[in-house]
């Protein structure tokens, strides 16, 4: 049987495969901080306060029906919805665990 080359994170052999490296993860410039209010949304749907930001959102779709002879019967719908987030940004974090190379 050959011997397998694929590169693992078994930690199998003396060598590190490209598996093994540790994890470098560069910061998007999007993901910089920025002040709360940096950006607004001024429409009828959006409502801000102190503490949340709520808007509303209307699905629009339609129901369809089938009937004899291959005709359809489409009736339109509005399924309205109400989405509540928080201002607060939480606390969000890197954890890198070390890597065990010892058994």
């Amino acid at each position: 049987m050959a011997p397998n080359t694929t590169p693992s994170s078994g930690n199998a052999s003396p060598n590190l495969s490209v598996l093994d490296a540790p994890l470098v993860s560069a910061v998007h410039p999007t993901a910089a901080r920025r002040p709360v209010d940096a950006v607004t949304v001024q429409g009828e749907n959006a409502v801000y306060t102190d503490e949340t930001i709520t808007s509303k959102f209307y699905n629009r779709g339609a129901d369809v029906v089938a009937q004899e002879g291959g005709r359809y019967v489409i009736t339109p719908t509005v399924t309205p919805f109400e989405f509540r987030t928080q201002r607060k940004v939480s606390r969000t974090g890197y954890v890198a665990s070390p890597c065990i190379t010892d058994f």
